[in-house]
């Protein structure tokens, strides 16, 4: 679970550079492939290049939450969640 939120972390910040056409995770650099402008989440998806959103290998979805002023408070509810639902 640690390694879980230290992975968003580090999405959410390479995610808060919206003008970028690309992100890196390791040595691997993903390529925007949908950003709509009108979602309220701040959607954006990326994958290898040359792959698309119909057609991928890797898929790294990145939603950004203008309101959040604290990350860890918002990935500890996202922790309570998922633990609520996975013992359902």
């Amino acid at each position: 679970m640690k390694k879980l939120l230290i992975t968003i972390l580090i999405l959410m910040a390479q995610a808060a550079i919206a003008a970028e056409p690309s992100i890196r995770i390791g040595s691997l650099t993903l390529a925007r492939i949908y950003a709509p402008a009108d979602s309220p989440v701040g959607l954006r998806e990326y994958a290898p290049p040359g792959e698309n959103a119909e057609a991928w290998t890797r898929l790294v979805s990145v939603r950004t939450f203008a309101k959040e002023k604290k990350a860890k408070s918002y990935l500890e509810r996202v922790a309570e969640l998922r633990t609520a639902m996975a013992h359902h």
